[in-house]
């Protein structure tokens, strides 16, 4: 309270009127002038500190593993791989707001020991929302995760309303709310139950177990739960039948015989036709439609691809059916005949909806929320040029004129304005250019390496031999040679002269991702990812899915000699999964990050440990990413790392002091210095990719200097 003093508060009122005047002229600038206004992007949305130019867009862009449309068709809820649950204008993709309270998944599935990638990889991850859906009324959204939690939230504060305990082991595979909007039922995904709630108390009316459950490695199946228009029934997929429960009794009303396993369920909206997806046999699924009167399949649809369906949609005027196919693209069905009218190429999507106007589908797998013309399937919102999954790879030209991005495709951008040149059809896990500029590598899922002309766009030759998925390829500095790699961690060196094979180093180690760099005056080969720890597989040579391994113990980068292809020298000290690798520019040190997310500088010619950086303590793993990343500056000054955490940190690589940070919008998965060193160009799991001014980074936290440990000599030389 101010003091009872005429003097003393004049005083204090001038004192009021300078800080507020120096507060205007802060926001003014220096000598009047406006401070300028964040940089945007071609639609207009900001771009994080020290960005100069992004390719792509934020629109439209998240992890969803659920969604729904609201009632009136202007909003789209999307629950997320990050536990989170975001709100989109429908028609825009712009952010309304986000939705926080699921928590990671409190149950731990055993490794699935059919396929290579759940044996290497946590593929379940941290749980996600699994689940999403509207109250009748729009108000009020229900979702369901990994943490065996039903959460119920305001749609219009993002305030959560109620939280609802009951499934246990595993997650809440769906919710779905009765169209008169009194009971909300949910099904577990591993505990074999389907629950009715009243939603106006909270309490749990009843419980109906001994139902199907799915396996939790193959969490982007939908399970099959949904009511009757007139919520007077609850219909239920299991083992060999369809269950029709009585509302609000649970009473069993009638059962259907339908496949071995029932995967999904949709219903028309005027309550006449049920379609059902599912596994018949061995080899064997079907996508069925019912006359839900009769009880009786009226029409039998011709799978493109003879795998289950997983997701269904009717059409609001109940004309056509969508399907999400495992393994396949999404597919639209005429009910009257079962025939495809329409293949959407969202390969292997894991949900999809209808729009409540039904001129617009929705699916999502991947970063991407994909939007559709229902009438011709053709895809929507591509006018901005970009990626539509994750940017896996980027590269700057030597000339330092060109990006390359590489993804589900490759593409090509001017380095200093951002506008794309071309798209090049081919996916992209890993591109290269050549010294001259002139040509780009690309690698990805055909065993094949891409040599494309950079000015025309077209393919100027293939190299023929890696037995899998290449992950991997890098040219020599004078490229005269170029590295590939593949998933089986079988290293081949290739002469460009005769595109003939002259070495191969197969170290029979499964990997889901790869990193090879060419030492400066190109005499030797360092590689990454090639010797992960796999002591929990049998001993002696094994063999999953055509992939041969032996047990592997510890991590290593592998160095070998180009000349001879013999191995040189081993780098340890890394106590996970090695990501990424690159030479410093005097090729005196060799810098390499982990899963952990730590760093490691050895000295190249005795293979000693120089110093470890805990440089992303709160990275997440991408399995089939180089994050964290590591580059060197061209004149070797700045070691820049990159990493799921979302943050680009810049090191002197002598003495591990931290010169400055970006903060990304999404996890970042590549980075690539430009030849004169004074930008880097990232590529991220959100679609993007972004050019960061390396001369003005943001200002680095003064704690940073406690992640660094100093191991032997680390002064400058």
């Amino acid at each position: 309270m101010l003091p009872n003093n005429p003097g003393r508060c004049l005083y204090v009122r001038k004192r009021w009127a300078a800080v507020v005047v120096g507060l205007f002229l802060m926001g003014m600038g220096i000598a009047g002038e406006k401070v300028p206004a964040p940089r945007t992007d071609a639609l207009g949305d900001p771009l994080p500190p020290g960005a100069i130019v992004r390719m792509g867009t934020t629109r439209f862009r998240f992890a969803a593993t659920s969604i729904a449309y609201s009632p009136d068709g202007k909003m789209l809820a999307a629950g997320g791989a990050d536990n989170q649950i975001r709100l989109f204008e429908a028609t825009t993709g712009r952010e309304i707001r986000r939705f926080a309270g699921h928590q990671p998944r409190t149950f731990s599935p055993q490794r699935d020991l059919k396929g290579a990638f759940d044996v290497l990889v946590g593929s379940v991850g941290k749980g996600n929302v699994t689940t999403i859906a509207f109250s009748p009324d729009g108000k009020t959204l229900a979702s369901g995760g990994w943490d065996e939690t039903i959460r119920l939230w305001n749609v219009a504060t993002g305030k959560q309303l109620r939280r609802l305990d009951g499934h246990a082991d595993g997650m809440v595979a769906t919710v779905t709310f009765s169209p008169d909007g009194r009971f909300l039922a949910s099904r577990g995904g591993n505990d074999g139950t389907v629950r009715l709630w009243d939603l106006a108390s909270g309490r749990e009316l009843w419980v109906f177990d001994k139902i199907q459950r799915i396996n939790p490695w193959r969490f982007n199946r939908d399970t099959a739960l949904l009511f009757s228009p007139e919520s007077k029934m609850l219909v239920v997929g299991d083992r060999q039948k369809i269950l029709f429960l009585e509302i609000p009794s649970g009473k069993e009303i009638k059962r259907w015989e339908a496949h071995q396993v029932c995967t999904s369920l949709a219903i028309s909206a005027d309550g006449k036709l049920l379609a059902s997806g599912g596994v018949d046999g061995k080899d064997k699924h079907s996508l069925r439609i019912w006359d839900v009167a009769a009880g009786k399949e009226i029409v039998r649809c011709s799978l493109p691809k003879d795998e289950p369906p997983i997701s269904l949609a009717f059409s609001p005027d109940g004309k056509n059916l969508a399907a999400v196919v495992e393994e396949d693209d999404m597919h639209i069905f005429d009910v009257t005949n079962g025939k495809p009218k329409h293949r959407l190429k969202h390969y292997w999507a894991s949900r999809v909806a209808y729009a409540p106007d039904c001129l617009t589908l929705v699916s999502v797998h991947g970063p991407a929320i994909r939007l559709w013309d229902s009438a011709n399937g053709k895809e929507r919102f591509v006018e901005i040029e970009g990626h539509q999954a994750a940017v896996s790879s980027v590269a700057v030209s030597p000339d330092g004129k060109i990006l390359a991005s590489g993804g589900e495709n490759v593409r090509l951008w001017h380095a200093h304005t951002g506008k794309a040149i071309r798209r090049i059809l081919s996916n992209g896990a890993t591109v290269a250019f050549s010294p001259d500029a002139g040509t780009l590598a690309s690698v990805g899922r055909d065993k094949l390496i891409h040599l494309w002309e950079v000015a025309t766009g077209k393919e100027v030759s293939q190299l023929k031999g890696q037995g899998h998925q290449v992950r991997a390829v890098a040219f020599s500095p004078n490229g005269k040679m170029l590295a590939s790699g593949d998933v089986q961690s079988t290293i081949r060196i290739w002469d460009l002269a005769t595109s003939k094979e002259i070495h191969q180093m197969d170290m029979k180690s499964g990997t889901e991702h790869l990193a090879l760099s060419f030492s400066p005056d190109g005499r030797t080969l360092a590689c990454a990812g090639a010797w992960n720890d796999s002591s929990f597989l049998p001993g002696g040579l094994i063999k999953i899915q055509g992939v041969e391994m032996t047990a592997k113990q510890g991590n290593l980068v592998l160095l070998w000699d180009t000349t001879t292809g013999q191995e040189i020298r081993r780098f340890a000290g890394l106590k996970d999964k090695i990501k990424s690798v690159a030479f410093s520019p005097d090729a005196r040190t060799l810098a390499a990050g982990s899963r952990d997310g730590r760093i490691a500088l050895w000295d190249v010619a005795t293979g000693k440990e120089r110093l470890f950086i805990v440089g992303h303590p709160n990275h997440v793993d991408a399995p089939a990413s180089a994050s964290p990343c590591v580059a060197f500056s061209p004149d070797g000054k700045i070691l820049a790392t990159a990493s799921a955490d979302k943050t680009i940190r810049l090191w002197d690589p002598f003495t591990a002091k931290e010169l400055g940070q970006f903060q990304a919008d999404g996890s970042i998965q590549s980075i690539a210095f430009s030849p004169d060193g004074k930008t880097l160009v990232s590529g991220s799991a959100d679609t993007t990719v972004i050019v960061w001014d390396i001369m003005n980074p943001v200002k680095s936290p003064g704690d940073a200097k406690k992640n660094v440990i100093l191991i032997g000599d680390s002064k400058k030389p």
